[in-house]
């Protein structure tokens, strides 16, 4: 196949990416909380941000990315969920040239590309203004400077592994994973292939270099936030349906719907694509009544099945169900259906039907992503709180970030009571990242004071994390207090917010 044809090919699979992506921009509606923080800090100045980065969980390259975005290109929602699709045709140049390098077959990055291009996880991860579609970037191109590096020995090749990983971990803190697996294929190409270049001494010097340049945020990371990767931290309390090795791998492809008909035969497609990749030959005897199995261990395929298997293990050790979290070990099983497809020894006809079904398979999920991710409501819940507001009214949030994203688009004069927030900090932006999983702590008894001179408190109630805030107490104080409920008005969106408007007895 020629180079035309290929980059031809490649033009129609990012065609197809747009064709998912774009819709679901369009359709999507207002911020939700991670992305206000990230808009909010992006506002701030490079030297100023500072003193909210150093509190925030994720490192500080993609909210610096975004400050300039912002710059140039404005802060409206669309604008800035625009540059996640940027990096996500990136994701698939790099998913074409990654899987090309491997194998030395256009076929396999071109049919890992398509993967990316049709997958709802792909879809989801990257229709928001986060630092997901980031870090993949910044991982495969990681991966692709250290294959080639290996290949080589060639130490400029070697220079920008090291630029692309520290940059991936200055993205999200899961670019650890890129270390312990470019280290474990090192390994593997070192003693079982005997490849004795580059020296271990390369190697061992490439991974100083990229943790010392790492070093400086994570040290502030780990005095500001180390009491965040205890057992109570959120991220450790993620639950889903049916066993995490599965279930992980399933969202890259069925992400959204339970469709157990279409996943049964991407079960069957996908399994048989894999096992051509590890699969040389199989040997059958009627007579015998055996089957014999003859393995192929390529060098290739286990690059690919050490960045998926990699996340995947450490994940199910530690439990955490945060699909996002697993950006980098997909792009590990795309690449090793790529690999697999280019092996296949099929007509070209069965291989164009072979596209098309898993096209088939595919398209329902991204479908239902762009019609119900993305519909975040903030927007309709603070015009709501204007049409309803009266003076004497107050406003209550169990958490500061939803008063970040409620105050983002309020137009209203109603102050916000400062009852649960007292003794911390007066930034609200800061109050956010600092606590913005942190559950309420404040005294109950506190309230009654609080509301005694206001006609009605407006309670924001964010009912799919509301466990987390343990925004219950609240709401448990006013029917306690018998606080007749006046109005309530339910929203949608990730967060599945509620209004509730309480009159005072008293007054």
């Amino acid at each position: 196949m020629n180079t035309s044809k290929n980059l031809l090919l490649l033009f129609l699979v990012i065609i197809l990416a747009f064709a998912f992506h774009l819709p679901a921009l369009l359709y999507s509606q207002s911020f939700w909380f991670d992305e206000i923080v990230s808009l909010s800090v992006a506002e701030k100045g490079l030297v100023e941000s500072w003193q909210y980065l150093q509190w925030e969980n994720n490192p500080p390259l993609h909210y610096w990315f975004l400050h300039f975005w912002v710059k140039f290109f404005g802060e409206k929602e669309l604008i800035l969920r625009l540059s996640s699709l940027l990096f996500f045709i990136l994701d698939l140049l790099l998913f074409y040239l990654l899987g090309r390098r491997l194998t030395g077959r256009h076929a396999a990055g071109l049919f890992s590309s398509f993967l990316a291009a049709a997958s709802s996880y792909y879809l989801f991860t990257s229709m928001d203004a986060r630092m997901y579609p980031m870090l993949l970037f910044f991982s495969l191109l990681s991966f692709y400077f250290f294959w080639q590096w290996l290949a080589t020995g060639n130490k400029r090749l070697c220079f920008f592994y090291i630029v692309a990983a520290v940059l991936a971990l200055y993205t999200h803190l899961t670019a650890l994973f890129v270390i312990l697996i470019t280290s474990a294929y090192w390994f593997y190409h070192h003693f079982y292939l005997n490849k004795k270049q580059p020296s271990w001494i390369s190697w061992l010097l490439a991974n100083i270099i990229v943790i010392l340049f790492f070093l400086p945020w994570l040290w502030r990371f780990t005095v500001h936030n180390l009491a965040r990767l205890n057992g109570a931290a959120w991220y450790f309390h993620t639950t889903a349906a049916g066993f995490f090795l599965f279930e992980i791998p399933r969202a890259f492809f069925f992400l959204g719907l339970e469709t157990q008909f279409l996943e049964f035969f991407g079960l069957i497609i996908f399994g048989l694509i894999l096992a051509v990749v590890f699969i040389k030959n199989i040997r059958w005897s009627l007579a015998d009544k055996e089957i014999k199995l003859n393995f192929k261990l390529l060098p290739p395929a286990v690059f690919a099945f050490l960045i998926f298997i990699i996340p995947l293990a450490l994940g199910f050790i530690l439990q955490v169900w945060v699909t996002k979290y697993y950006i980098i070990g997909s792009a590990g099983l795309f690449l090793l259906l790529g690999i697999g497809f280019s092996d296949l020894k099929i007509k070209p006809v069965f291989k164009k039907a072979l596209i098309a079904a898993v096209f088939i398979l595919l398209l329902p999920n991204s479908a239902f992503i762009i019609k119900t991710q993305g519909q975040y409501q903030w927007e309709k819940v603070a015009r709501y709180v204007v049409e309803e507001e009266k003076s004497g009214d107050i406003l209550l949030f169990p958490a500061s970030v939803y008063e970040l994203l409620f105050r983002h688009y309020y137009t209203g004069k109603l102050s916000t009571s400062p009852v649960l927030a007292k003794g911390l900090e007066d930034d609200l932006l800061l109050r956010a990242i600092k606590y913005n999983w942190s559950p309420i702590v404040r005294a109950m008894s506190d309230l009654g004071p609080a509301f005694s001179a206001h006609n009605r408190v407006i309670a924001v109630y964010p009912a799919t994390t509301a466990n987390i805030h343990n925004v219950d107490l609240v709401l448990d104080w006013f029917l306690k207090e018998r606080w007749p409920l006046v109005a309530e008005k339910q929203f949608g969106g990730f967060e599945n917010a509620t209004v509730y408007i309480f009159k005072n007895p008293d007054r």
